[in-house]
């Protein structure tokens, strides 16, 4: 079977709102390799029952896909994988109407998994198993022709990041975050 697809887009609704749940990005994080439930259930450390609701959601809606199954006597397990390396989602902000309440659960899921990779980070970097993180927040004052162009350039760096070449999995291979938001903001009255 073919591997994940490089990117799909996220427009339905429903779609974005089985996407957006916070479990399920986890799951879908896991599932760049293909992995059982059980498997999944044990990293995720929860029992497996509970994350068939996330996994059939997930499929129902073509985010994961089947790709292996295993026989085991009369047991059928089954490998899940994400359909595609990259979700892209429709942009409310750019007249793709989403519900305002879709919108701000995947913003508020995707900064909640960042702020918890954060932790993670500033754990391991405490007892020295991984370098500390990069976070800073800076509020820039720029033209409208500076803004564009920075918009380019980080949009040219994450392109060049999804890259094969960067993308690795061999056991020399380091996982690490990239969580951006760069937004437009009016001065405080």
């Amino acid at each position: 079977m073919p591997g994940p697809a490089d990117e799909l887009w996220i427009r339905d609704p429903e779609a974005l709102r089985v996407f957006s749940e916070p479990m399920r990005l986890k799951i879908l994080q896991l599932l760049q390799t293909p992995a059982s439930v059980k498997e999944v259930a044990g990293t995720l450390g929860l029992p497996a029952p509970k994350l068939h609701y996330h996994v059939k959601r997930l499929l129902d809606q073509q985010l994961i896909r089947v790709v292996e199954e295993r026989r085991e006597g009369h047991l059928v397990e089954k490998l899940y994988q994400v359909s595609a390396r990259r979700f892209r989602l429709a942009n409310p902000l750019a007249g793709d109407a989403l519900p305002d309440e879709d919108t701000a659960a995947l913003f508020s899921g995707m900064i909640e998994d960042s702020r918890e990779s954060l932790l993670r980070s500033l754990q391991d970097s405490a007892s020295g198993e991984a370098e500390r993180p990069v976070f800073t927040r800076k509020r820039l004052r720029l033209t409208e022709v500076a803004l564009h162009r920075l918009r380019t350039e980080l949009l040219e760096l994450i392109t060049r990041l999804n890259r094969e070449d960067y993308r690795r999995e061999d056991e020399d291979s380091l996982s690490c975050d990239f969580t951006l938001i760069l937004n437009q903001t009016r001065e405080a009255e």
